[in-house]
């Protein structure tokens, strides 16, 4: 403990904001119980030969990545996926003048059964580069909507493989009890986002949910249980979503037992599934 004090103060000068590396030598074997490669770490290609537990090996990492064929890993589950169209980066080379004109009816034949479209890239995260748009009102397409859609698909093509996919609805205000509300309310406050639960106009509210399984002796295990609330469509904790542990009393009492059951199986089908 004194040792770990010491070097903080030795350090506490490096600011997070800049790159760069800490070199450290221990005098005693210090014990690990498992590594994390930041994606940026040199040593990158090489972390499988450190015969030691993984925090997001490599085929989980790349699972995440492949946005494009996550419906494809886990077909024949039962865990359902939003309905999705892709865009390839050779799709752009192979129309060239056209790939606009296809990209526009790929997005109007998802349209026509959804109400709301988010584009997004195939392997970014945190909802960089991404977009949430309604694309139909009624029985009336939402044209300029579409055409912002067109173009951030083809902007996304250049450099990287495309999803074009349905929003599910979050039901913020049915699924959460009034106390765990109210919370949010506060919490929201404390970093000054005003939120409206009942008064119009109410505030519009998104939430998931996220399920971390580790692998043990006796095979995978759920060790957290999570939930993000957020005022926008695309958002994490980064960008101002709140963070929550997901337990029973925070749901209403309703859904508790078959919301618990659902995710649960879904963890660990979609865990095989991808295997």
């Amino acid at each position: 403990e004194d040792q770990l004090f010491t070097l903080r103060e030795k350090y506490r000068q490096i600011s997070e904001n800049q790159n760069g590396f800490v070199f450290i030598t221990f005098k005693k074997p210090v014990v690990v119980n498992a590594i994390f490669f930041h994606f940026t770490h040199p040593l990158r290609p090489y972390i499988d030969q450190f015969k030691i537990p993984i925090i997001q090996p490599l085929i989980w990492e790349a699972a995440t990545h492949l946005k494009c064929e996550l419906p494809a890993m886990l077909k024949g589950s039962g865990v359902k996926v939003p309905e999705q169209e892709n865009w390839y980066m050779e799709d752009t080379e192979k129309h060239k003048n056209k790939a606009k004109e296809k990209i526009k009816e790929k997005i109007i034949s998802l349209a026509k059964r959804h109400e709301t479209i988010i584009v997004k890239c195939e392997k970014e995260s945190g909802g960089r580069k991404s977009m949430i748009l309604p694309v139909r009102e009624d029985n009336r397409y939402l044209e300029e909507n579409i055409n912002k859609l067109t173009e951030l698909v083809y902007e996304i093509s250049l450099t990287d493989n495309a999803v074009i996919q349905e929003v599910i609805p979050s039901r913020v205000r049915q699924l959460y009890t009034r106390e765990f509300l109210e919370n949010v309310v506060e919490r929201f406050a404390k970093i000054g986002i005003p939120v409206l639960i009942d008064r119009e106009p109410q505030t519009p509210l998104y939430s998931y949910f996220r399920q971390i399984a580790v692998l043990g002796r006796e095979g995978y295990k759920i060790s957290h249980h999570i939930t993000v609330i957020s005022t926008r469509g695309i958002a994490n904790v980064g960008q101002g979503g709140l963070l929550y542990e997901y337990t029973d009393d925070i749901i209403h009492p309703k859904y508790r037992k078959t919301l618990r059951e659902q995710i649960t199986k879904a963890v660990y089908k979609s865990l095989e599934y991808q295997q």
